[in-house]
């Protein structure tokens, strides 16, 4: 999820810049290549940044290199690797998380304001240059020491100033910090502009939805839901549909999440009625993708409600999500998230086939799940190609136990096995422990 607009005369969060990459792409590929030899036999004893080995450091300049919508600021963003990587480190992230913060950070500062645009005095434009230096050359807390003062100094573009503040907290990993500047600037503007105030709470509701999700911390969950219903007051569905469905929806998100992590289900129950008010604008017609995308959500809100319940009418509900869901995010028009889609419906599928008892299920889950790993290749996506191994894993296990048939074992065990060494090689320890957890079931169904 990507930063909101901060203002049309602020800078445009939601635009995209792709551009071709010939004759320069290979001159900034030399230069990291003799960037790289010359790290190997540098003696690097007094820099943080040498925590980081070579591949960890090839691995997201390959990032950088494959995504086109980054080759307008490539140069510079091979050069924020570490800096990002420090940043991330700082803050405590787990490390199977890095790789996919990494790119929000770097998909924000592809994306970052143009100052000159900025209607502001030349006093302040100046602040703001000398501030955007300050950060690109590793310095993000002087950064924000420059934007205090020009805020203390400007009243009058304070909410902006502040604003600016939370950009570069978000883009140096501490994302409370950030939401903490963002609310502070819709506070600033109040009812005056409420255009403004939105974008600037939906920036502070979705830097507490990512910290929440990453760190596993509830409380931030709880905060960003405060911030999406306040943010829905001031983007109301008769004058803006488009805005108020997808907050709706990302309401829902930030109540899932919350959810998933309680025994009780009061906030599975309120995500799904937020995903179901988004579909009253997100329509199949008008917006096919932004409807597919939040049909697979609802469908993830009924699977965790089903798994909450005995009977069995959730999970046939999110079954059937899953199905709209892949009408609109078909292998040719959105890959990975076809592929992503049919994990969940495989899963979705297992957990009815476990309820209903019924080996047919389970061998249509198993159909969804090859059908996922067509696009979730190991050398794509290796820990989602992980994530779905392991799910194929539970479902021979369950299918063991329901028809005793030896051959299941044997299938789940390799399944297993794929998992735990792309899990191990990324160091993902929280996804290494719930895997031997499962081994451990199969191993003890399979003694008996």
């Amino acid at each position: 999820m990507e930063l909101a607009n901060i203002g049309k005369e602020f800078w445009d969060w939601l635009g995209t810049n792709s551009t071709q990459i010939g004759i320069i792409g290979l001159f900034v590929s030399g230069l990291w290549a003799f960037y790289l030899y010359h790290k190997k036999n540098e003696t690097r004893s007094n820099d943080p940044a040498s925590l980081f080995d070579l591949t960890t450091l090839e691995h997201y300049h390959k990032l950088i290199e494959e995504k086109a919508e980054w080759a307008s600021e490539k140069t510079k963003l091979i050069s924020m690797i570490e800096h990002f990587l420090l940043a991330i480190q700082k803050h405590d992230y787990p490390r199977e998380q890095w790789e996919e913060l990494f790119i929000k950070l770097a998909d924000a500062f592809v994306e970052k304001p143009d100052i000159e645009s900025f209607d502001v005095d030349e006093h302040v434009k100046a602040l703001l240059k000398k501030a955007e230096q300050t950060f690109e050359a590793g310095h993000p807390e002087d950064a924000d020491a420059l934007l205090q003062q020009a805020e203390l100094d400007h009243k009058k573009n304070a909410a902006l100033l502040r604003a600016q503040r939370g950009y570069y907290q978000y883009l140096a990993a501490n994302l409370p910090e950030a939401a903490h500047h963002f609310e502070e600037a819709a506070n600033i503007i109040g009812t005056s502009d409420t255009d403004q105030a939105y974008t600037y709470l939906y920036n502070a509701a979705d830097a507490l939805y990512d910290h929440g999700l990453y760190k596993g911390m509830n409380d931030a969950l709880v905060q960003s839901i405060n911030l999406w219903e306040k943010a829905l007051t001031f983007t109301p569905r008769s004058t803006n549909p488009t805005n108020w469905a997808g907050t709706q929806n990302n309401l829902g998100n930030a109540l899932l999440n919350l959810g998933k992590r309680e025994s009780g289900t009061q906030h599975l129950e309120d995500a799904i009625t937020a995903y179901r008010l988004s579909l009253k604008e997100y329509t199949q017609e008008r917006t096919p993708l932004d409807w597919a995308m939040t049909q697979n959500n609802l469908g993830n809100a009924l699977l965790a409600l089903g798994r909450h319940e005995s009977g069995t009418q959730h999970l046939e509900d999110a079954v059937t999500a899953y199905r709209l869901s892949l009408k609109e995010y078909t292998q040719e028009r959105t890959p990975l998230q076809w592929a992503a889609t049919q994990n969940n419906y495989g899963y979705a599928l297992a957990t009815l086939a476990e309820r209903k008892q019924n080996v047919n299920l389970f061998k249509k889950a198993l159909d969804a799940y090859d059908l996922s790993l067509k696009e979730r290749t190991q050398s794509r996506v290796p820990l989602a190609w992980a994530q779905t191994q392991e799910n194929m894993g539970v479902t021979y296990t369950k299918m063991f136990h329901l028809s005793c048939e030896r051959p299941y074992v044997d299938q789940a065990r390799e399944k297993f096995e794929f998992a735990m060494e792309e899990y191990e090689k990324a160091g993902a320890s929280y996804y290494v422990e719930t895997l031997k957890n499962n081994m451990a079931i199969l191993e003890q169904e399979a003694a008996q």
